[in-house]
């Protein structure tokens, strides 16, 4: 009798999350990426978890476990840092008004835009755009073809501080 030997399922997602993984933790990595997805999407407007769990077939509950395993926080916080990145994003590149950039991101009051990014970011919106335009100045400042070692101011470095993704155990 002819048996063949099959080896359990998994699936290597090194781009992703690099270790092996089962099909169902593939399967809650993908609804957690897409959810993400959503969120980059709809910036502007307003979010609640129970929308994002509905999307991908999971309860509120067991989606937030997920969510908190995979990324290393709630959605809503997640949310919130997704929004201030992009927030940094328009005040180094546009000249847009903090008025302007808090209703471009779904805040309807300026004011708590400006507490809430100063919450996370330790520093005013328009403090931000000023610090990055001087830093700018100085670097263009700098002669050609010599090497230098630059500080980079903590808010500046939260621009690409999307809460990274704890790994699975």
């Amino acid at each position: 009798m002819n048996t063949v030997e099959t080896e359990p399922a998994t699936l290597t997602v090194r781009d992703r999350v690099g270790f092996q993984i089962n099909s169902r933790e593939l399967e809650s990595i993908l609804k957690i990426d897409e959810s993400v997805g959503y969120m980059l999407q709809h910036l502007n407007m307003p979010l609640q978890v129970a929308t994002l769990a509905a999307r991908v077939d999971l309860s509120k509950s067991h989606f937030t476990v997920l969510f908190k395993r995979y990324v290393g926080g709630t959605p809503i916080d997640y949310f919130i840092r997704l929004r201030l990145r992009q927030a940094c994003h328009l005040l180094e590149d546009t000249r847009m008004s903090v008025k302007e950039i808090a209703y471009t991101l779904g805040y309807d009051d300026p004011f708590y835009f400006s507490r809430i990014f100063k919450s996370f970011n330790h520093i005013a919106p328009s403090n931000y755009r000023l610090r990055k335009g001087k830093t700018e100045e100085a670097a263009r400042r700098i002669p050609a073809g010599r090497s230098y070692s630059r500080f980079m101011p903590v808010e500046n470095s939260l621009r690409n501080a999307i809460p990274s993704g704890q790994n699975p155990t």
